[in-house]
């Protein structure tokens, strides 16, 4: 009863999030339609699913990938299209990470800039961007040009590797054309993923590379899981660089750990690539902070913000749990970092009792659907 139990609970806990995320989707504050487009919309697609799906059955494994390689070769053509034709104004984080990679990889490696005393995560994304910018001028190529170059990359790759992730672990020729069908079929490849190069791409790149880790772990030998366990570990590292939220898998995996059971996680075949991603994070910091050296990037307390602020952001409900403009407004007008952490924990104390569960819920919601 016990093992039933710990079978169901991750899997209860997912179709709890998607169903938030589908409720969340079909309640739109600001346009009402949107929901009832959606709904329209999504009956359509499963009708016609049901009507072609005796036939995308029937394809064979050489067909599929015939499909797949046309498929993500119009992609490719449309996407450079798209670059050329629909360039897009870049502003806010950005512009502001693109701003500082282009005068560093010219050779100005200064901060006169309050952006990055206030939000340091993107001090390394800066640092790797110059880099590429740099070896990307070696060989003719233009600042833009590196860009679309690396957009190509890390967005085509993801479509790739999660294509073949999903061909390795489904048997139906439908769960590949579908995820193929949303792929190319819609904004997603064409728009802010491919023609605005950010920390959000990367990121979705190296969650895909952990999941396909913990995926075909058990079914490796010995020399594919220390090749593999290598690779988790540098990709982990580059994330949380990349991207620090990316701290939130540890929490995760300490929830499989007391699911599993603590007597039954040692020797369990998902410790190892938990441990190297354990390790990837906790090498991050001193990653972060010889890079901030070799940018001679200097923290400045009297800008920064507290991780707390954050969560303060996350628990207000005018700005639906997102980014807030007028939450960082008053911390600016605080004197120092101390202070902003001192309000900002009392007020995650106030809302936190102002909201209760339901409002918290709520949160949760809006975020799902304007995200």
């Amino acid at each position: 009863m016990g093992q039933m139990i710990r079978t169901r609970f991750l899997p209860l806990i997912l179709a709890g999030c998607l169903a938030v995320g589908v409720v969340a989707n079909l309640v739109s504050v600001q346009a009402p339609l949107i929901g009832v487009l959606i709904a329209v919309m999504s009956v359509l697609v499963w009708a016609v699913i049901r009507l072609v799906r005796p036939f995308i059955e029937r394809l064979t494994p050489r067909k599929v990938s015939v499909l797949i390689g046309a498929a993500l070769v119009v992609t490719v053509v449309i996407q450079c299209l798209v670059l050329i034709y629909m360039p897009v104004t870049v502003y806010h984080d950005p512009y502001r990470v693109l701003s500082q990679a282009d005068q560093m990889a010219a050779g100005h490696y200064t901060w006169n800039i309050t952006y990055f005393w206030r939000y340091p995560n993107n001090v390394p994304l800066a640092w790797m961007l110059s880099w590429a910018i740099r070896c990307g001028w070696l060989v003719g190529l233009t600042t833009n040009g590196v860009l679309h170059v690396l957009s190509l990359l890390f967005l085509d790759g993801l479509i790739v590797l999660t294509l073949r992730t999903v061909r390795q672990v489904h048997a139906r020729n439908t769960a590949v054309v579908g995820l193929l069908a949303l792929f190319t079929l819609t904004p997603f490849a064409y728009t802010y993923f491919l023609q605005v190069f950010y920390s959000d791409l990367p990121a979705l790149l190296c969650l895909v590379v952990i999941v396909r880790t913990f995926l075909f772990w058990p079914k490796w030998t010995l020399r594919h899981r220390l090749i593999n366990g290598v690779l988790l570990l540098l990709v982990t590292l580059f994330g949380q660089i990349t991207r620090p939220n990316l701290i939130i898998i540890i929490p995760a995996l300490v929830v499989v750990a007391l699911v599993v059971g603590v007597s039954r996680w040692r020797g369990h075949h998902l410790m190892w690539p938990s441990l190297m991603v354990a390790a990837g994070i906790a090498l991050s910091f001193p990653a972060t902070a010889g890079i901030q050296r070799l940018s001679n990037f200097q923290n400045n307390n009297t800008y920064a913000l507290p991780t707390t602020s954050w969560v303060m952001m996350g628990l207000n409900p005018g700005s639906r749990g997102k980014y807030s403009g007028h939450d960082v407004g008053r911390e600016i007008n605080l004197p120092s970092k101390a202070a902003r952490q001192r309000y900002a924990l009392k007020t995650i104390q106030q809302r936190i009792t102002r909201l209760g569960p339901i409002g918290w819920s709520s949160i949760g919601s809006l975020r799902w659907a304007f995200c």
